[in-house]
């Protein structure tokens, strides 16, 4: 869909001058307002608008994208607060917005990770999905801090079985291939 949460990571390091890496709890989301002007600037973002199939991750909304988001936010005189909550306002509505490339609207949303445990980010994507509950993968009886950790355990056992795992169809690759390289230890 988007960034996930890298990039309001990536803002409160920024703005703690890296004394924190993430808004823990939504802390500095909470104590902050969005600013309007400069969220639909972000939501203005090429990759935002490309159809799937796509994948990113930070060579879109890495440190050169968080740099120019902070670098606006001062010259537009916006505290490091309303910073943070705009960045989580973002997040939020590049889930929501994803549904545009949708056959029909979701009927709920599953969140792992850093997300998850963010109160204020949780909040503000039930706010923008019109209706559908957004709730954390514990809600399926999943460990969400595990999530991704069995996720490569899987990627690794497909690739030491040859089966190929990514998803052309997701992603836009040209074919199905075997993920990953095999490193012997000593």
């Amino acid at each position: 869909t988007g960034p996930g949460n890298m990039v309001v990571d990536g803002v409160v390091r920024h703005v703690t001058g890296g004394r924190h890496q993430f808004d823990r709890s939504g802390r500095l989301a909470r104590a902050g307002k969005v600013d309007e002007g400069l969220l639909r600037r972000l939501l203005q973002h090429p990759f935002l608008r490309r159809r799937p199939p796509k994948s990113t991750g930070r060579e879109e909304f890495g440190e050169r994208f968080i740099d120019r988001f902070v670098m606006l936010g001062r010259l537009a005189g916006i505290s490091d607060a309303d910073l943070v909550a705009t960045a989580t306002a973002f997040t939020a509505r590049t889930i929501a917005d994803a549904q545009k490339f949708l056959p029909r609207r979701v009927a709920e949303v599953f969140v792992s990770g850093g997300g998850a445990q963010n109160p204020t980010l949780m909040r503000r994507l039930q706010e923008t999905l019109d209706g559908a509950p957004a709730r954390t993968v514990e809600a399926l009886g999943w460990d969400g801090r595990a999530l991704e950790a069995v996720a490569f355990a899987v990627f690794a056992y497909q690739h030491v079985k040859g089966v190929p795992c990514n998803l052309p169809q997701v992603t836009g690759a040209k074919r199905a291939v075997v993920l990953g390289t095999m490193t012997p230890g000593r």
